[in-house]
């Protein structure tokens, strides 16, 4: 890494590092749960980075259905997931929603969204919020390493 640039520019260079290994792992993830059918998803995983704000502002997102693979959705009635998502008992939107993936696997959507909305639910799979939580910590370390070695490149360049 060039010390020789700002700091400012420093951390926003190991800020899009570390974006960049965060959605990576994610896509790992969704790739270990077997959640890959038309690669929507695994497309949809993207971030915003700001440049002009002052603390380096980023965003990640996906699709909106992602969200229920993530955190995972409790059947009507019944709480065997920690999850605040739950079916509301609309089968019939349901089963059109999983109509293309059913046919794929040659299943029948109203089974399989009766089935999702009444005892299974859909178990979380931990892909998306857990990842970013879990390198969070790995951003704070490489800046505060990067300061350290910041200062050490200024003052010896100052004493020569």
């Amino acid at each position: 890494m060039d010390l020789s640039k700002s700091t400012k520019e420093l951390i926003r260079e190991i800020e899009r590092i570390w974006v960049a290994e965060v959605i990576k792992k994610i896509k790992e993830k969704i790739e270990e749960e077997d959640l890959i059918f038309s690669g929507g998803l695994l497309s949809s995983i993207k971030s915003e980075y700001d440049d002009q704000s002052v603390d380096g502002d980023f965003k990640f997102g996906m699709a909106d259905w992602g969200k229920f693979q993530d955190l995972g959705v409790n059947p009507l009635g019944a709480k065997l997931y920690q999850t605040d998502f739950q079916f509301k008992g609309n089968v019939a939107g349901t089963a059109f929603a999983l109509e293309e993936w059913a046919s794929q696997k040659r299943l029948n959507n109203w089974a399989v969204a009766s089935k999702l909305q009444f005892t299974k639910g859909i178990r979380p799979k931990n892909f998306f919020n857990s990842t970013i939580e879990a390198l969070y910590p790995k951003l704070g370390e490489r800046i505060v390493q990067l300061q350290i070695d910041k200062l050490k490149f200024d003052i010896e360049k100052r004493n020569k």
